[in-house]
């Protein structure tokens, strides 16, 4: 049993050591083609795969221009401290993730306000081609006009190969919407995302936001 579990330690880490020394392609939370489920979750990592998402799944409507980056964090974010690389992951996350599909018209809207935080490429990789449809549980939600509350709780890395000026992190961020009298509204959702910082010049950012089948 010991073996078994080194030498699966052992293959997450080569695989990921392997992402680091390619460079990661940037993705967000889009309805693209999903990574193989046959795989090990940490070889989903692997440059040129896309996001699992299972609520955006339309790829052929017509594209629509995403919105403008913010130039600043929400005020409930704002105080992140950029040389804690965990504070930032875990802000990152939490404002990609809370969505008000009153005021909102698609998940794009909470991605660019995550913008402040977000490195230069990976901020013009998911914000320079097309917004993310909203479909599926965002329109259940939108419906009654819900805000979308995120709970984001930190689990292992599962051996990724931290460093002075990168580190990994894994989240389980369960969203739940509630509406104007504040009930709930629809089902909770959960999902699993996988965060890469690095860094920059101002301090840590996110180099890579991934969710997982």
């Amino acid at each position: 049993m010991n073996s078994t579990r080194t030498l699966a330690r052992a293959a997450v880490t080569a695989v990921l050591a392997a992402a680091l020394g390619a460079g990661l392609v940037a993705c967000g939370t889009s309805g693209d083609p999903v990574p193989t489920t046959q795989q090990a979750p940490a070889q989903q990592w692997n440059p040129g795969d896309e996001p699992a998402d299972t609520t955006e799944t339309t790829t052929t409507e017509p594209s629509v221009a995403p919105p403008t980056a913010a130039t600043t964090l929400p005020a409930d974010a704002a105080q992140v401290d950029r040389t804690d690389a965990a504070a930032v992951a875990s802000t990152v996350t939490r404002v990609w993730f809370t969505w008000d599909t009153a005021t909102d018209t698609s998940p794009s809207d909470a991605v660019a306000r995550s913008a402040p935080l977000l490195s230069e490429q990976f901020r013009s990789s998911v914000l320079s081609s097309r917004a993310l449809t909203p479909s599926g549980q965002w329109l259940i939600w939108a419906a009654g006009n819900a805000e979308v509350m995120p709970t984001v709780t930190a689990g292992t890395n599962q051996g990724a190969p931290d460093t002075p000026t990168r580190r990994y992190f894994i989240f389980t961020v369960s969203q739940t919407g509630y509406g104007p009298d504040r009930s709930q509204v629809g089902s909770s959702v959960s999902r699993q995302v996988w965060v890469i910082t690095t860094k920059g010049a101002n301090g840590w950012e996110v180099s890579q936001l991934q969710e997982q089948p």
